[in-house]
């Protein structure tokens, strides 16, 4: 768990999880239907979504 106050979104948080298997949260997400906001990478490295509200969530490939 990142959190941080995010240069990139003045005023905002930003919650950070690490997953080992980014595209199983991408298909676990979709199946449930958590809209995904944004999306890096090709494949995936990591994805955005929003809490009810509002806070920046990102979820990215752990490395190692």
């Amino acid at each position: 768990l990142d959190l941080i106050k995010s240069p990139h979104f003045p005023g905002t948080v930003s919650i950070s999880f690490f997953a080992e298997d980014i595209q199983a949260c991408v298909d676990e997400l979709n199946a449930k239907g958590v809209e995904i906001f944004e999306q890096y990478g090709d494949p995936v490295s990591a994805i955005v979504l929003r809490d009810p509200d509002g806070v920046r969530i990102e979820i990215k490939r752990e490395h190692g």
